[in-house]
């Protein structure tokens, strides 16, 4: 909750808000938000040059741009992934958006992404749902699940 006041209050241009926010709630060496170096983030993007992990059961709205990329289980994404390595989409996530690294793209069961995919090699679940278009000019892999 403290990265969406953050994001809304940096919408709002309210700069002053957030240094006095993060003063009251911080203690001498406590720290609730982390970002590496050179992250940029606003009300519609966040863009990191390291890799980022979204957790389980997240809601976001806005592009992710980095190295690598994880989105946890049943996370729920209104935007777009873009990485310069690798992304891994958990179980249940939903994607309302593309999809597109340089290198893999691994895409698990029950997942469903409503746009494009692209990635020099795409592996997604057979019970997993692409709306869009599928591109890998290293091959597409479907997997079965043992059960």
């Amino acid at each position: 909750y403290i990265l969406l006041y953050v994001l809304t209050m940096l919408r709002l241009e309210h700069e002053e808000e957030i240094d006095r926010f993060i003063e009251e709630i911080c203690e001498d060496d406590a720290h609730p938000l982390m970002l590496p170096s050179k992250t940029h983030l606003d009300a519609s993007q966040l863009q990191v040059q390291t890799a980022i992990t979204i957790g389980s059961g997240c809601r976001l709205h806005g592009q992710i741009r980095g190295e690598k990329a994880t989105v946890g289980l049943n996370s729920t994404l209104f935007g777009s992934i873009r990485t310069t390595d690798s992304i891994t989409i958990s179980s249940g996530a939903e994607i309302h958006g593309n999809v597109e690294a340089l290198n893999d793209v691994v895409i698990d069961e029950y997942v469903r992404i409503l746009g494009n995919v692209e990635g020099q090699r795409v592996t997604m679940d057979e019970n997993a749902t692409v709306e869009g278009v599928i591109k890998s000019v290293g091959g597409l892999t479907i997997q079965r699940k043992k059960r």
